[in-house]
């Protein structure tokens, strides 16, 4: 695919995704508030084998032969790609601690306070829509929008989900909770089409798969104790305590890696260079790095 046709490629691929997801929140917090849990899991079950039966289905063209590496070698060769780019494990290491943060305190909290503040499940439904809308909306935006500086303002959106936080912890009207979970979700899908075009643009081919799978469990690897930890705390220190640290815990990491120079630093390019191209003095390092 085109360079110049891959954020727009992201970014329509992630609408459908999130235009799924707004009928499946609002309708699951309604079926729950009409007829239980038990039957929202039945009718969630039926989904999965529904889509289950539709992949069943799908036929690819045979990928071309490569050469066979033991495991050992991919993960060593991998690994060290991966240290190579410090605007890539930097953002990692920043999820890995974000994603603990909002699991525990979106997963688990999240239903806690709206079952004892904000009327129950009806409430938290309506929550989760307004972040599916906002998702779409931000996947909307960014088939027009294509900043220069991607990193950058995907890093500045994913601090976004701070907000969320702190209406919760409040807790705010249920429409201005609402509100925020619109925006956090509008700089999640910002977040989302600038991260994977980054690394669609910066990654060699043979090298994406090792990269992505290291860049997938460092963003989950401390989601389990996220979970299992936000319990616990809340009942020692008060859910809305939770909340507020950790809505400052995401501000503070968004700005340790706004401060990373790559991140601040690396552009789009319209184009792949060429040898006759010469990349920008201040994005040499980047590109070197973006190289086998």
């Amino acid at each position: 695919m085109p360079e110049g046709d891959r954020a727009q490629a992201n970014a329509i691929a992630r609408t459908g995704r999130n235009t799924a997801g707004i009928g499946g929140a609002s309708l699951g917090g309604i079926l729950v508030g009409l007829a239980g849990p038990g039957w929202g899991l039945a009718v969630d079950a039926i989904s999965f084998a529904m889509a289950a039966a539709l992949r069943a289905g799908m036929r690819f063209p045979a990928m071309p032969a490569v050469a066979k590496e033991s495991t050992f070698h991919q993960l060593r060769v991998g690994w060290r790609e991966f240290l190579a780019r410090r605007w890539l494990w930097s953002i990692v290491a920043e999820f890995t601690l974000m994603t603990a943060v909002t699991s525990g305190t979106i997963n688990v909290l999240g239903p806690v306070v709206a079952d004892d503040r904000l009327g129950g499940a009806r409430s938290w439904g309506l929550i989760l829509a307004g972040y599916g809308v906002g998702a779409v909306l931000g996947s909307v935006a960014m088939m027009r929008f294509r900043p220069q500086r991607m990193l950058l303002v995907a890093s500045l959106a994913a601090g976004m989900f701070a907000a969320l936080l702190f209406a919760l912890a409040i807790p705010l009207a249920v429409p201005l909770i609402v509100a925020a979970s619109l925006l956090v979700g509008f700089g999640a899908d910002v977040f989302m089409v600038n991260w994977v075009t980054t690394m669609q643009q910066e990654i060699p081919h043979d090298l994406m798969s090792r990269l992505s799978s290291f860049d997938a469990l460092g963003s989950f690897a401390l989601a389990p104790v996220g979970v299992a930890v936000a319990g616990p705390l809340a009942t020692a220190f008060g859910a809305s305590s939770v909340l507020i640290v950790g809505g400052f815990v995401i501000v503070g990491l968004t700005l340790a890696v706004v401060l990373v120079p790559e991140v601040r630093q690396m552009r789009r390019r319209a184009l792949p260079l060429s040898q006759a191209e010469m990349p920008e003095p201040e994005l040499a390092d980047e590109v070197a790095d973006a190289r086998p």
